[in-house]
């Protein structure tokens, strides 16, 4: 009796399915573990129902080293409780704030004998004792490389003693290269009540050095911070302070493999070019009560540093209009007689409904200093002037590639296409312009009457290098090509 089409069809996938499976099974253990490599968390351990071999091979850690994963949601939850308890290794974990996280993860997590290498932690500060747990777990399994925590709840009086507790074990936990703590904090709240263990640190014996990068990602004042900077002061090379810490300045200057830094206004902040390594600097300039003294001595470092720099970053508060302030821009015209090295410069202001407004009063000194920074690649500024484009001379900035500004509120189609940008371009034939705008405007005048750009996007490049041209510089979202 013949087979009908449907039944030959089935009959061949049914074959196919069943040699694949055979091909593969028949894979010796190295390539097989290749091909499973492939599959997401979820499904290889799906592959332990499979048989008897594929049930040890779904949990070989070289599968699980490279994996990460995130427990966001409830079935996020699910997946990562049964890889603690099922897999020997992770890459990264991710734990979110959301409170059936913990509930599901609460009890697997500090018993697990999952070793992570990235552990990201986000928590309400009531967990900050199992958080610690979690920690000394990790620790103790020996691959804990880099740590963060982070938390949208202010320190108060019934969560200080916890977090205390989470701040000094994580001060004595061996191994780790990076710590991110983002705890909201009042600079002064965290430094009350510190308990005997965190007086007993400053006796104790430090942990051998192994520390490359250090964060503080919010206004937490940190009791350990002078610990983390004396044990691990030859191996740190990344330091990112938000908060003003007092009598900092020395700690740093004793770090020979200094980097980066971001970092308020500091005392004595000239000390800092004894740093033989510092190339970047991100400065927040915030000129309040306490920190108003130490203007003259940061003016000083930014005259010094811009012949020893890469990288400056100056960030001002969105309310911030002292002419004090933003004069330490003319500070960037360093001396004669020595060359600049700044091969990148951004101004920026945090986010606030003025924001625009409260950066133009550095404009006008920037523009006045500016053919001083021979070595500058790019230019970075949160919005434009006329006279800061007139003060663009392609003689004397020949490095200049990325000019980034935003654009005023309304549909910047008419000026893309002016005589000033031209003639810009005219003069830096390399230059990319990247433009972002946040107007509301769908169409305006302008635009009724050229058709040539819809803005689809916030962002664009401006450039006149021909379009097939291999320039170096990656074009951001939308293209325009303007013609000299």
């Amino acid at each position: 009796m013949p087979y009908t089409s449907t039944e030959v069809y089935i009959f061949s996938t049914r074959h196919r399915e069943l040699f694949a499976s055979m091909e593969i099974a028949s894979l010796p253990q190295e390539l097989l573990l290749h091909v499973l490599s492939f599959l997401p968390a979820r499904d290889l351990l799906r592959c332990r129902a499979t048989c008897r071999r594929w049930r040890d091979l779904a949990v070989h850690p070289a599968l699980w080293r490279h994996k990460n994963l995130d427990a966001d949601s409830e079935r996020d939850c699910e997946l990562v409780a049964a890889a603690m308890r099922l897999v020997p290794c992770l890459h990264k974990l991710w734990v979110g704030f959301h409170p059936t996280c913990w509930e599901s993860l609460g009890a697997v997590l500090p018993w697990t004998n999952c070793a992570v290498s990235h552990l990201h932690l986000g928590i309400n500060l009531r967990d900050a004792v199992l958080v610690t747990a979690v920690l000394g777990r990790q620790a103790a399994l020996g691959k804990l490389k880099h740590f963060s925590v982070c938390s949208s709840q202010v320190v108060n009086k019934k969560s200080l003693s916890k977090v205390h507790q989470l701040l000094e074990f994580l001060l004595h936990t061996q191994g780790l290269e990076s710590i991110d703590i983002s705890i909201g904090a009042d600079p002064a709240d965290i430094m009350k009540g510190k308990s005997p263990l965190l007086n007993a640190a400053k006796s104790a014996a430090p942990v051998p050095a192994s520390l490359r990068k250090l964060v503080y990602s919010s206004m937490l004042r940190d009791p350990c911070l002078p610990r983390y900077l004396e044990w691990h002061a030859a191996t740190l090379e990344v330091v990112e302070l938000q908060a003003h810490h007092p009598g900092v300045t020395p700690l740093l200057t004793a770090l020979p493999r200094l980097r980066e830094l971001q970092c308020t206004l500091l005392e004595d902040m000239p000390a800092l070019l004894q740093c033989p390594s510092l190339k970047k600097v991100h400065l927040f300039v915030d000129v309040g009560s306490t920190l108003e003294a130490f203007m003259p001595g940061v003016a000083e470092y930014l005259r010094a540093a811009v012949s020893r720099l890469e990288e400056l970053v100056l960030e001002y508060p969105g309310d911030e209009h002292r002419g004090e302030a933003t004069n330490l821009v003319l500070c960037l015209a360093g001396s004669r007689h020595a060359a600049q090295t700044l091969r990148s410069l951004t101004l920026q202001n945090e986010d606030s409904e003025d924001g625009y407004a409260s950066l133009e009063a550095a404009l006008p000194p920037l523009a006045a200093i500016l053919h001083r920074l021979k070595a500058l690649v790019t230019l970075h500024v949160p919005t434009m002037s006329n006279d800061l484009l007139d003060a663009l001379d392609g003689d004397a900035l020949p490095n200049l590639e990325q000019l980034t500004f935003n654009t005023p509120e309304r549909c910047p189609h008419e000026w893309i296409h002016g005589e000033q940008v031209r003639a810009v371009l005219r003069r830096f034939p390399r230059l990319h312009l990247f433009m972002i705008s946040d107007h509301d405007e769908l169409c305006c005048q302008y635009c009724e009457g050229h058709l040539c750009h819809e803005f689809s996007s916030k962002r664009c490049t401006l450039f006149s290098h021909p379009e097939n041209e291999c320039c170096g510089v990656k074009h951001v979202e939308e293209e325009i090509y303007i013609s000299l």
